[in-house]
């Protein structure tokens, strides 16, 4: 998840997409703010954060700087 979040800093901060993968399995997810580590999940309301999903054990997948794959 650091290293998506550092990819989106450079490379669409506000725009970026990746799939948020997990023991929940794989979804979309799209950052708002990679910044302030904040996304959102395609389908559901509000945001989370990196530090708040990471003792989850989650990772990124598919990191997308166009955000064409959300």
């Amino acid at each position: 998840m650091y290293e998506c979040e550092e990819l989106a800093k450079d490379h669409g901060f506000d725009k970026a997409t990746f799939d948020l993968c997990g023991p929940f399995g794989r979804k979309k997810a799209k950052w708002l703010d990679a910044y302030f580590g904040m996304f959102c999940l395609e389908g559901d309301k509000g945001f989370m954060t990196v530090k708040s999903v990471m003792p989850y054990g989650v990772w990124a997948e598919n990191f997308d700087s166009d955000g064409a794959s959300a």
